[in-house]
């Protein structure tokens, strides 16, 4: 099997495409439209704001903060996780409570089975002393009039240490779906017993009737919620992450330079020296399609014109072929001999004088 300077080229072109090809991009544009947020002002006001739609904008949209995708470690089984998402809690912007968080909703991707039916924080979120914090939950599911408690368990060697187990609060209405709760500064200190963080894990506590009677039952219902780690050092994902490496771009750039270089001069050599460099045994002008056939100093003239190459134009015996040239000669003539001219045109004058 013969290999041409066209299937080699394009071989090597198909090589370096393959190194050159641009990488699939793993960015992800955020097109949902927002749901309802919620609002505090300084004075304790609460009020649920819906989002409007209006040609291409967004009438009353929430704070970016709350839906732009970023990235965040979370700790899950002991091991850190960094996620992509919209924030995993919302914490207070201004005085006391005041601050903002999405309406927790049964429809939210933030209500999971094993945590329903709370919505933030999600496990195993990292949460800061001294910031309040948003425990939200989808009231949906509690009648209008529902009281319930939120209770926070305390796990670790600072549970034991500090001889507690959490805490609860006094009965909230569960029609409000949420609870903000201002971590300690000295919260890790407190409780951790030397230790960097403090597991904490939420519930909701609530009595539930078994049969719609006054007189009836009353039994009481906790919903275990999502654990969370309160540190001092909370980890922040590494920047490296977001760039693309110097590398990476490099890398393709040098290989293809070298590529085109390394054409250029394998299409120099065959045109000069009729082969290619290490392989011009392989592709060469004599193993090509055309010279193959024997062309040039291969052939004597007679090959070259139909005729064999011991026979001149005027029979058998006529021709001579000398370094690829054919002369012709009367018949039976020989070729002439070379020798000295000068001494051959002496020797003529002398025998034209006798």
């Amino acid at each position: 099997m013969r290999l041409t300077l066209g299937s080699l080229l394009a071989f090597t072109l198909a090589g370096h495409a393959a190194v050159l090809e641009p990488r699939a991009s793993t960015s992800a544009t955020i097109t949902s439209f927002p749901g309802p947020w919620v609002t505090i002002d300084t004075n304790g006001h609460v009020a649920t704001v819906t989002p409007v739609h209006s040609g291409s904008t967004t009438l009353s949209a929430p704070p970016s903060v709350l839906t732009q995708h970023t990235a965040y470690i979370l700790s899950l089984n002991g091991k850190a996780t960094t996620t992509t998402a919209s924030p995993p809690v919302a914490s207070a912007t201004g005085a006391g409570t005041a601050g903002a968080f999405m309406k927790c909703s049964g429809g939210q991707d933030a209500v999971t089975d094993s945590q329903a039916p709370f919505c933030q924080p999600r496990q195993g979120t990292q949460l800061t002393p001294n910031l309040t914090y948003y425990v939200t939950w989808d009231p949906s599911g509690f009648t209008s009039n529902e009281t319930l408690v939120l209770e926070a368990e305390f796990g670790g060697n600072g549970a034991a240490a500090a001889g507690e187990s959490g805490f609860a609060t006094s009965a909230l209405q569960a029609a409000s779906g949420f609870y903000a709760w201002t971590i300690d500064s000295t919260f890790v200190s407190a409780h951790g017993s030397g230790s960097s963080h403090v597991n904490v894990t939420f519930s909701l506590v609530y009595n539930q009737s078994t049969i719609p009677d006054p007189d009836s039952e009353i039994r009481t219902v906790r919903l275990s919620g999502p654990s969370v780690l309160v540190t001092n050092n909370p980890q922040v994902p590494s920047k490296h992450h977001h760039h693309v490496s110097a590398v990476a771009i490099a890398v393709p750039v040098v290989v293809g330079a070298a590529v085109l270089v390394l054409l250029g001069f394998c299409v120099w050599s065959y045109r000069h020296h009729g082969h290619l460099p290490c392989i011009g045994g392989l592709v060469s002008r004599r193993t090509s399609s055309f010279s193959a056939k024997g062309y040039g100093v291969r052939q004597s003239y007679g090959q070259r014109t139909g005729g064999s190459q011991n026979t001149g134009t005027y029979g058998p015996g006529f021709g001579d072929s000398r370094n690829g040239r054919t002369a012709f000669y009367e018949n039976n003539a020989s070729p002439p001999t070379r020798g000295n001219a000068f001494r051959d045109e002496l020797k003529r004058q002398e025998s034209e004088r006798r």
